[in-house]
Protein backbone atom coordinates (compact mmCIF):
# COMPACT_ATOMS: atom_id res chain seq x y z
CA UNK A 1 0.00 0.00 0.00
CA UNK A 2 2.45 2.75 0.83
CA UNK A 3 5.03 1.86 -1.70
CA UNK A 4 2.11 3.35 -4.04
CA UNK A 5 3.39 6.82 -2.48
CA UNK A 6 6.80 6.55 -3.72
CA UNK A 7 5.87 5.67 -7.05
CA UNK A 8 2.93 7.96 -7.27
CA UNK A 9 3.11 11.03 -9.73
CA UNK A 10 1.28 13.21 -7.37
CA UNK A 11 2.66 12.89 -3.78
CA UNK A 12 -0.13 12.62 -1.27
CA UNK A 13 1.81 14.28 1.90
CA UNK A 14 -1.52 13.57 4.71
CA UNK A 15 -1.28 10.34 3.71
CA UNK A 16 2.73 9.86 3.79
CA UNK A 17 2.71 11.94 7.20
CA UNK A 18 0.20 9.29 8.54
CA UNK A 19 2.17 6.33 7.87
CA UNK A 20 5.56 7.86 8.96
CA UNK A 21 3.66 8.21 12.36
CA UNK A 22 2.26 4.96 12.32
CA UNK A 23 5.62 2.93 11.27
CA UNK A 24 7.44 5.29 13.97
CA UNK A 25 5.33 4.12 16.79
CA UNK A 26 5.85 0.60 15.75
CA UNK A 27 9.14 1.07 15.26
CA UNK A 28 10.01 3.26 18.49
CA UNK A 29 7.65 1.42 20.92
CA UNK A 30 7.76 -2.01 19.22
CA UNK A 31 3.84 -2.43 19.24
CA UNK A 32 1.05 -1.46 17.27
CA UNK A 33 -2.54 -0.26 18.86
CA UNK A 34 -3.96 -3.82 18.92
CA UNK A 35 -0.34 -5.21 20.58
CA UNK A 36 3.16 -6.10 20.54
CA UNK A 37 5.13 -6.82 17.25
CA UNK A 38 8.34 -9.01 16.34
CA UNK A 39 12.01 -7.56 16.65
CA UNK A 40 11.68 -8.13 12.82
CA UNK A 41 8.44 -6.40 12.30
CA UNK A 42 10.07 -3.34 14.30
CA UNK A 43 13.05 -3.55 12.49
CA UNK A 44 10.75 -3.38 9.10
CA UNK A 45 8.75 -0.47 10.44
CA UNK A 46 11.78 1.45 11.19
CA UNK A 47 13.18 1.26 8.00
CA UNK A 48 9.51 2.46 6.33
CA UNK A 49 10.03 5.13 8.34
CA UNK A 50 13.60 5.73 6.88
CA UNK A 51 12.02 5.54 2.93
CA UNK A 52 9.09 7.79 4.47
CA UNK A 53 11.30 10.42 5.61
CA UNK A 54 13.14 10.43 2.80
CA UNK A 55 10.11 11.11 0.72
CA UNK A 56 8.66 13.42 2.99
CA UNK A 57 11.87 15.79 2.76
CA UNK A 58 12.25 15.47 -0.97
CA UNK A 59 9.04 16.72 -1.62
CA UNK A 60 9.70 19.78 1.00
CA UNK A 61 8.47 18.65 4.36
CA UNK A 62 10.30 19.71 7.75
CA UNK A 63 9.77 17.80 10.72
CA UNK A 64 8.91 20.47 13.68
CA UNK A 65 10.51 18.18 16.65
CA UNK A 66 8.74 20.75 18.98
CA UNK A 67 5.19 19.65 17.76
CA UNK A 68 5.67 16.15 16.75
CA UNK A 69 4.14 16.70 12.97
CA UNK A 70 5.05 17.27 9.64
CA UNK A 71 4.82 20.17 7.54
CA UNK A 72 6.01 22.45 4.88
CA UNK A 73 9.53 23.47 5.43
CA UNK A 74 9.58 27.66 5.66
Amino acid sequence: MWTGLALAGDFDAKKATALWHESNLQCRQGETLEGPISIEESDKQCARREILTIMLQTHDYCFDTQVQEWGRCN
